[in-house]
């Protein structure tokens, strides 16, 4: 499990830091979005002109890629170590969360948003919903 959290973390690494549609170019600092919500809910609302499906497609893409990238992180701290709560690993996860975001605005990578924070929260706990839904079958 070790290992496959070792190859996890640099995957999670790859893909926030360094894949190519990271990169914008910012006059200013980046954009910070610290409104939950905010983002989420105004991406309802489409772009008149915006073909549909590929807008959609990014947006619900958007929102499911920032829960999954962080269903790993939940399910492996719980294997890891199983005596923890599922508060304190979700608690982990969050603050791992917030240090990419933060991370991504000190190098202006992307942009800071409070709703990767909940959408990555999300995902650390549904991780560890799946260890405990594995561990039951494995127990039967």
């Amino acid at each position: 499990m070790k290992i496959l959290f070792g190859l996890y973390a640099v995957v999670l690494i790859f893909i926030v830091f360094f894949t190519p549609n990271r990169y914008r170019s910012y006059n200013r600092l980046p954009p910070v979005y610290i409104i939950p919500l905010q983002t989420t809910i105004s991406g309802l609302h489409r772009t008149p002109g915006e073909h549909f499906w590929p807008y959609w497609m990014g947006y619900i893409g958007n929102l499911a890629g920032n829960v999954l990238l962080f269903v790993p992180m939940g399910f492996l701290l719980k294997a890891l170590n199983s005596t923890r709560s599922t508060r304190h690993i979700v608690l982990l996860g969050t603050l791992i969360s917030i240090s990419i975001e933060l991370l991504q605005f000190i190098f202006k990578i992307g942009v800071c948003d409070i709703d990767d924070v909940l959408l990555n929260t999300l995902g650390t706990l549904c991780g560890v919903g799946l260890w405990r839904i594995g561990k039951k079958i494995m127990d039967r």
